[in-house]
């Protein structure tokens, strides 16, 4: 089989790209974030579609990380079970 090749990521723009996410965070309503993460939490409780409160989370600049971690803390993380 051929080889796959590794995207690499030079250190210069893996810093440059953690101080976007921390300018971006700065520059935020902290408060708005947590309120539209509360309804995506709220939905994911109810069993509601999920789409509305997440784009909402979204446009206020929540993160992916900050989201997933929302339907971490109400379904748990993935573990694979090995069987098939």
């Amino acid at each position: 089989s051929a080889p796959i090749s590794l995207l690499k990521v030079e250190e210069s723009v893996a810093h440059s790209q953690v101080e976007r996410l921390r300018q971006v965070k700065q520059s935020r309503s902290a408060a708005q974030v947590q309120a539209r993460l509360g309804e995506v939490e709220a939905a994911c409780r109810s069993g509601a579609n999920l789409f509305e409160p997440v784009l909402q989370a979204v446009k206020v600049y929540a993160t992916l990380g900050e989201i997933s971690d929302v339907f971490r803390k109400v379904w748990g993380a993935y573990r694979e079970t090995g069987t098939f």
